[in-house]
């Protein structure tokens, strides 16, 4: 009885501790849940942060690929070295500005300059620029050793161009012959406002993603817990069912074999005392052997009553 009331009162405090450590190990889940979706939101802020040089360094060499397969050929073709032999005044001035007019526009170049080797200016979109000299300009150097070179300012030299913002300046050099030197530089600025706004979208949508994949990933790695986990307790409480059952049928059996033990040393007894002689019964009157007999089967039948029953006692399968 004392064994029976252990148990009964373990049941119920296995039954919180394993309720408890249930509990214990989801919160532990969302926690870690919570630290990954925050761990991949910073992720996407620091590769937000680490990509934005690389993706502007991109966008402005897209930029200026396309000044020098539009603006660049445009040039070569309409002029020619003679023209940047000497500042442009005059008609001259005019005709060219006319026909930067009439095609750089739509390209978005908002300022357009002619640099010859020695640093000057033979053309510009701002006439009070023509024959201004800047030979000590290190990126005008670069650009008249065959470098294409570019930078975002919000500093023009000019006052007039402040206005627009920040801009993108480009240096080319301008070659006439193929494989020969520079005969002079193109300098063109682009407003920095379209690629800005482009660089702000693909940064958002780096950090969305980042935030989406917060949120959708540890929710399906809970819902993959909590479905893993259902399957695993309705596995192993099955388990443990069925062990139960086993133990239950290994008892049975157990008590079944001791039984039937017992009752072959009970028939192994008996067929000695059958060839034997009666045993004395004490100051009793001596039993005739038919009537001793009859006794000790009778009590073996009420051992065994299983195994003593004959086949005619046994009930028909067939009736009711």
């Amino acid at each position: 009885m004392r064994t029976g009331n252990r148990h009964a009162s373990q049941g119920p405090e296995t039954g919180k501790i394993r309720a408890a450590l249930f509990r214990s190990s989801e919160n532990l889940f969302a926690l870690t849940v919570l630290v990954i979706g925050v761990g991949v939101v910073l992720l996407g802020g620091a590769l937000t942060y680490v990509l934005r040089i690389p993706i502007e360094s991109a966008m402005l060499e897209e930029a200026v690929r396309d000044i020098e397969t539009t603006v660049r050929p445009f040039v070569l073709k309409k002029l020619s070295p003679e023209d940047l032999a000497q500042p442009m005044t005059g008609a001259r001035y005019e005709e060219v500005a006319q026909m930067f007019r009439e095609s750089m526009l739509p390209h978005n170049v908002v300022r357009l300059k002619l640099w010859d080797l020695a640093g000057r200016v033979v053309y510009s979109t701002l006439p009070s620029e023509i024959g201004s000299s800047y030979p000590d300009d290190e990126h005008l150097r670069q650009a008249i050793q065959g470098q294409h070179v570019w930078e975002v300012t919000d500093q023009p030299e000019a006052p007039e161009m402040r206005a627009l913002g920040q801009l993108i300046e480009v240096y080319i050099p301008l070659t006439w012959e193929v494989d020969g030197m520079p005969a002079g530089v193109l300098e063109v600025y682009l407003p920095y406002a379209p690629y800005h706004r482009q660089l702000a979208s693909i940064r958002n949508a780096i950090f969305l993603a980042a935030v989406i994949a917060s949120l959708t990933l540890p929710l399906a790695l809970y819902l993959l817990y909590r479905t893993g986990w259902k399957a695993i307790r309705e596995e192993r409480n099955m388990t443990i069912q069925r062990q139960r059952e086993v133990d239950a049928l290994n008892r049975l059996l157990q008590r079944d074999i001791a039984h039937y033990a017992e009752l072959q040393q009970r028939i192994l007894r008996l067929r000695d005392e059958v060839v034997g002689p009666v045993p004395s019964q004490g100051n009793a009157p001596p039993l005739a052997r038919d009537a001793w007999l009859a006794m000790r089967i009778r009590d073996l039948a009420e051992f065994a009553p299983d195994v003593m029953i004959s086949p005619a006692q046994e009930e028909p399968k067939g009736e009711a």
